[in-house]
């Protein structure tokens, strides 16, 4: 399998250490330093990493940080058929945050244990204190 990793983050080097564990993949990677072959273009260059997935015939492209999935990046993938792993960006949001997410929740009447949003730090303190 060819992968390709976009990210600039650690999770890019922990999926490059996961990915080349196995001989049969050949992976490359946007943050050089890892297990992986370096490839030399900036995440951002969507078109330059999009002709490098098309002529280096890649099996699979998986966005590893938060720019690149928030990024046209798999929209862009996507229309030229090239495989792409990443959640869409209301996804990401709502994995990503936990205020956001309590807000769906709680608009969906989810159950959940009680929740408050704080603005300063001694109302959150106050309020643990009052609730068990």
């Amino acid at each position: 399998m060819r992968i390709l990793l976009i990210g600039k983050t650690f999770a890019t080097a922990a999926f490059a250490q996961y990915f080349t564990q196995n001989p049969n993949n050949i992976v490359f990677s946007t943050l050089s330093g890892t297990d992986a072959e370096s490839v030399d273009i900036l995440p951002d260059n969507i078109q330059e990493l999009k002709e490098f997935a098309l002529a280096n015939e890649m099996s699979l492209t998986l966005l590893c940080d938060k720019d690149s999935i928030l990024s046209p990046i798999k929209e862009e993938f996507e229309k030229d058929r090239l495989r792409v792993f990443a959640p869409d960006s209301k996804t990401f949001k709502f994995l990503n945050s936990k205020i956001w997410a309590k807000k769906i929740i709680y608009k969906n009447k989810i159950p959940t244990p009680r929740f408050q949003f704080f603005e300063k730090p001694q109302a959150a303190i106050d309020y643990i204190r009052q609730n068990k």
